[in-house]
């Protein structure tokens, strides 16, 4: 295949951005579930941090269910 030729460049540059989007979609799937975990860790921390409590993200679970009974997250 001639590499100076435009539909060369027209194929591989669709090939490229076909196997980067199957990439990211892939990368999405898998680490949408910690992204929401990490949503919700940081959603308590701020809510700790406005009753002046400072916690870190792995202990910010414990002390957000003993401090607070009801929340709507």
């Amino acid at each position: 295949m001639n590499r100076e030729n435009s539909t060369y460049t027209i194929i591989y540059a669709s090939v490229m951005v076909i196997i980067v989007a199957i990439g990211l979609a892939f990368t999405h799937q898998v680490l949408s579930d910690r992204q929401t975990a990490n949503v919700n860790t940081d959603k308590m921390q701020q809510i700790l941090r406005s009753l002046r409590v400072d916690a870190s993200p792995a202990e910010a679970d414990g002390i957000y269910r003993t401090l607070v009974k009801s929340a709507y997250l």
